[in-house]
């Protein structure tokens, strides 16, 4: 499966729209469902906006995708993630329409924070990229699909005390990565 991901990458590099076909059908679901999750109290047109507009967005930004930093599935879902996001904070501006459900006060914001950038994003998925495959899965379920930790739990087959154990430690190996990436930048070092 990951050969043909990376021939379908170098299909889209190539501008072949067959291969973005596919890519489409692979992640459509993927991508639909954290949109929604994202854009919830929305209108279901924003949400399909939103998706497409995360497909063109991979088409236009192909070349910024780095096989090395994480998986074209995480490239993609930051994308959807950042412009579900933007869509949601043009929206609200404009019917001024803000759940309450979406202040969220706890300590996790540190990660959401390193969302913003383009430059913030490649540092986080590269960090991520460094998780255990079972800590990366319940991260990516938590911050990019943000289901709870009870479903979380249940779909990892996990007590909801060890996935939360598990989330707060993948959190803390990040602070630590990222904070190691900073001060290198900081340093002038790579």
């Amino acid at each position: 499966m990951e050969m043909d991901i990376n021939k379908l990458v170098e299909g889209i590099k190539r501008r072949d729209e067959r291969a973005l076909g596919k890519i489409m059908d692979i992640y459509v679901d993927s991508v639909h469902y954290l949109c929604k999750s994202i854009l919830r109290v929305y209108e279901k047109e924003d949400i399909e906006e939103c998706v497409q507009d995360t497909f063109i967005a991979v088409w236009k930004d192909i070349d910024k995708y780095e096989e090395g930093r994480g998986t074209l599935k995480s490239f993609i879902l930051i994308k959807a993630r950042t412009i579900a996001l933007n869509k949601k904070t043009k929206l609200s501006r404009v019917t001024n329409i803000v759940p309450i459900d979406d202040r969220d006060f706890r300590d996790n914001e540190i990660i959401e924070e390193k969302i913003v950038s383009l430059e913030e994003r490649k540092e986080l998925l590269k960090a991520i990229g460094n998780l255990k495959e079972e800590d990366r899965e319940i991260f990516i379920r938590r911050y990019f699909y943000n289901q709870s930790i009870k479903q979380i739990a249940e779909a990892c087959k996990l007590t909801v005390s060890a996935a939360e154990n598990r989330l707060w430690r993948g959190r803390e190996k990040l602070k630590v990565l990222l904070q190691k990436n900073k001060e290198g930048r900081v340093l002038g070092e790579k």
